[in-house]
């Protein structure tokens, strides 16, 4: 992952999206661990209503973090690109708390 990547998904308008700033910062600090343990529930069509220009598909995953006694999901977005030179980019993260114990 790049820095810039990085600076995006550690951003103040990528936390706010988040439910609490400090689980998105432990999830996006575990990254690596929760992107090999996560899943995709099922595809998604790209949404015509966002800028998908030169993308080949939008990537949805979920995986589960303990945060305080508790299990979140986090949320992680992968672009795929048309051109097969470029590679895929995680592009943000998003903690959600479904109020599960752990």
């Amino acid at each position: 992952m790049s820095k810039r990547s990085l600076g995006k998904i550690v951003s103040r308008a990528a936390v706010c999206n988040s439910f609490c700033p400090e689980a998105h910062y432990l999830a996006a600090a575990n990254i690596d661990t929760l992107y090999s343990n996560s899943i995709e529930p099922w595809a998604f069509e790209l949404n015509p209503n966002k800028v998908n220009i030169g993308l080949k598909n939008r990537w949805y995953l979920y995986a589960l973090m303990e945060y305080n006694n508790k299990v979140v999901v986090v949320k992680i977005t992968v672009k795929e690109y048309l051109d097969i030179n470029l590679q895929n980019k995680l592009y943000s993260i998003e903690t959600i708390d479904v109020d599960l114990k752990a």
